[in-house]
């Protein structure tokens, strides 16, 4: 019996020491558990358990037919022409890449990892943990983007479009950006931009079309206070801005905000045909929304973002900011020529308007416009800080029985989302010195002088790599009668508060009517300036003088060409042009060829179809010819 007793207790021991031996093992393994969480190691016991949990997520990632789904294609910065970010250091599958094998790589490092990886793609890391129910990763140690979401709160976030600015070619299609605002950790409400951008300074245009479209420029991803945006749009720069806030809900933004992260971690670079501002904002709406849309153009322009965003119902509200300049203009336009020149002369001198205290509506207008006019001249530094604001203090106080301002509306054809089409087509028939043509036509971005224009702010025109062929009816030959690498016009009528020049910018293979006679092809290079102005809001005039460099039959010469414009906007959506011009070149022409040209243009409804008739006349001394042509318009 005694030896049982000391048998048991022999074996007894042996169970408690193995008992024992397992506990502390438990524990080391914690312990191990603990620091390589802490170091940033691999969370899986072994490599074999670690490969199975990645090859299990990436099986389910198939069965429910990840790859498809638009949140991970924008994710991946994916659309009709392909990978659009090819960094090694973003495409985890740059060798091979595939939506597929992106995504198995994606689950590889960040499960077969370090735990560290998830903070560079934490958006990846969020949706695929969603979709997958996949295990957890810390992304509570990923300074970077804790330090963002704190800093640049998003309790509401918003898509602005500035309006075009034809003098910076980054700008002459508008920009696009967002806008992030809310109260941040130390309870101050913030308001940052988030904006991509290249450097577009210098004048070689050439060399900034050739380098930004098939070299590629560096683009600079930027997190800036939004009020430094709101300075360069409307005070610098004198642009509408529109705000669009977006309907997002609290995930949708915060999976918006990793990704930004993620980009602000990737070397991005610039194509101005396809990797732009508005490109990557529209990635990065597709990752908040999940929702797309196909683009109908040639290529994805910031105005087509907004109609995107509106069409998938992303739009909760939308403002525009008018800048001084626009609403002095505004303002001016409901008073008589008396008031505004009389305000004029008070904002300059400082000193009050004069008006009868009983014309309530009108001292509400002549306050506003002085406003207006105040704040232009102080943002042209026109006017000292101090002085200005003394005097605002006082136009404030002027006329208490008057409203705070002078209040309309904007008309809603100028909302971005409201405006025509940005690509075109053109088919036509032409009739040149006694022989018919057929046109084709194809312009990939932007519109013409003689499209229905009552969406911007003043007749303009903004044509980017136009090309135009010819079909001989008779012989059947097909020739390139022109190619429009650049053209812009902008014809701003002239005010005598805030002034206004006309200006025209040209890059043009065309034909042109020689000493000769005939008509030759010409490369063309040049500019204009003039003033215009605007009667009964219907009709405008303008007077430019161009110059510029051209080369006709391998030759070079200097060219003058001033040109006068008449534009008329009628009824039942119709449009007439009436120009004359003088081409003389300094070297040859003693008389140099003029021309005539009169064009009809016709809208119909849904701003995408229109009817154009055009009849030209050219000559020089005894020799002249005409052309006549009917074409059809499409905008898609």
């Amino acid at each position: 019996m005694q030896v049982i007793a000391i048998d048991r207790l022999e074996k007894g021991g042996s169970l408690a020491a193995f008992f024992s031996l397992a506990f502390w093992f438990v524990v080391s393994l914690v312990i191990a558990h603990a620091s390589a969480f802490a170091e940033g190691k691999p969370l899986g016991d072994t490599k074999l358990e670690t490969d199975q949990v990645v090859q299990a997520l990436i099986a389910k990632s198939k069965l429910k037919k990840l790859v498809q789904e638009p949140r991970w294609i924008a994710l991946l910065h994916v659309n009709e022409d392909g990978f659009q970010i090819k960094n090694a250091d973003f495409l985890l599958s740059s060798r091979a890449p595939s939506l597929q094998s992106e995504l198995d790589a994606t689950l590889h490092f960040l499960y077969a990892g370090e735990n560290k990886n998830v903070c560079r793609f934490p958006a990846r890391y969020l949706w695929l943990r969603q979709q997958l129910d996949a295990p957890e990763l810390p992304l509570a140690l990923c300074e970077d983007f804790q330090e963002f979401i704190q800093r640049a709160p998003a309790e509401h976030i918003s898509l602005v479009f500035a309006s075009e600015n034809i003098s910076q070619p980054s700008s002459m299609m508008g920009h696009v950006f967002l806008k992030l605002s809310g109260v941040d950790v130390g309870g101050s409400y913030r308001e940052h931009a988030i904006s991509f951008f290249t450097d577009a300074a210098g004048f070689n245009a050439p060399k900034l079309f050739f380098d930004s479209m098939v070299v590629g420029k560096r683009g600079f991803f930027a997190l800036s206070p939004y009020s430094e945006k709101l300075q360069l749009y409307l005070g610098e720069e004198q642009r509408n801005v529109w705000e669009y806030r977006l309907r997002l809900d609290q995930e949708q933004s915060y999976l918006l905000q990793a990704h930004l992260i993620e980009l602000k971690q990737t070397e991005l670079t610039y194509f101005f045909q396809k990797y732009n501002c508005a490109t990557v904002v529209d990635f990065i709406l597709a990752v908040g929304s999940g929702r797309s849309s196909r683009n109908a153009g040639f290529w994805l322009t910031p105005k087509d973002v907004v109609k995107r965003a509106q069409q998938v119902d992303l739009i909760e509200t939308s403002m525009v900011l008018p800048p001084n300049r626009w609403l002095v203009r505004a303002f001016a336009d409901n008073l008589s020529w008396s008031d505004v020149e009389q305000v004029k002369s008070a904002v300059e001198q400082l000193q009050l308007p004069t008006i009868r205290p009983d014309e309530i509506l009108r001292l509400e207008q002549i306050r506003s416009l002085a406003l207006a006019y105040l704040s232009y001249r102080e943002e042209q530094k026109s006017v000292n800080v101090t002085q200005a604001a003394l005097y605002r203090s006082r136009l404030q106080e002027f006329a208490p029985t008057a409203k705070s301002g002078f209040s309309f509306s904007v008309d809603e054809r100028r909302n971005p989302y409201n405006m025509p089409q940005d690509s075109q087509w053109d088919i036509g028939l032409v009739r040149r010195h006694g022989e018919n043509f057929a046109r084709y036509t194809v312009t990939p971005a932007s519109h013409h002088l003689e499209d229905n224009n009552r969406s911007y702010a003043n007749e303009s025109e903004l044509v980017l790599f136009e090309a135009s062929v010819l079909q001989n009816l008779q012989r059947r030959q097909f020739l390139l009668d022109q190619f429009m690498i650049y053209s812009a016009k902008s014809l701003i009528p002239y005010d005598a508060m805030t002034g206004g020049l006309s200006g025209t910018v040209l890059v043009n293979l065309g034909p042109q009517f020689g000493r000769d006679g005939e008509l030759k092809q010409t490369w063309q290079a040049g500019a204009g300036i003039g003033l215009s102005q605007r009667w009964m809001s219907d009709i405008d005039f303008s007077a430019q003088l161009h110059g510029g460099l051209s080369n006709r039959l391998g030759q070079f010469q200097v060219f003058l060409q001033p040109q006068v414009t008449i534009v008329v906007r009628s009824l039942f959506d119709t449009k007439t042009i009436l120009s004359f011009s003088h081409l003389s070149t300094l070297a040859h022409d003693q008389h140099g060829v003029r021309s005539l040209r009169w064009q009809q243009s016709k809208y119909f409804s849904g701003q995408t179809w229109s009817l154009h008739a055009s009849l030209q006349r050219d000559w020089m001394a005894d020799r002249a010819k005409n052309q006549f042509e009917l074409r059809l318009r499409h905008l898609f």
